[in-house]
């Protein structure tokens, strides 16, 4: 809720403002995710509590669109329950298995740094071509 306030205080173009300051990201990256919130609404907020780091800067367009507290809090609690439910059960259904997790999140633990870092060096190169195009 804090940062839908934030958003909705701020308003959308002072968003855009302020986090387009953020290293590696375009202005244009938040006007299309604000494009994109804009044609989606409420099951954006929905499935944005799915996606880690998607989660929380959600609610940003969110409060900056006025979208209201009460519908942003319904799907807010729906899509955090989905998240959490499917969290709850993962960890239900691995119950003891603690040799297999551990197997298996040393694999994940390098595929999720090989995506972190194939996306931050095609973010580095998209900003150093705009660069030298501008």
């Amino acid at each position: 809720l804090l940062l839908y306030v934030l958003g909705a205080r701020l308003g959308l173009e002072r968003s855009i403002r302020l986090l387009s300051k953020l290293p590696l990201v375009d202005r244009e990256d938040f006007e299309r995710a604000s494009g994109w919130f804009t044609r989606h609404g409420r099951s954006a907020v929905f499935f944005g509590r799915l996606i880690p780091g998607v989660r929380s800067l959600i609610s940003l367009p969110a409060g900056a669109s006025r979208m209201p507290v009460l519908t942003f809090s319904l799907f807010t609690v729906a899509g955090s329950a989905l998240w959490n439910t499917l969290l709850i059960a993962l960890g239900y259904a691995l119950g003891s298995q603690y040799a297999l997790v551990d197997r298996y999140s040393t694999v994940l633990n390098y595929v999720v740094l090989a995506v972190v870092v194939g996306v931050v060096v095609w973010l580095v190169i998209r900003r150093v071509r705009k660069a030298r195009g501008a």
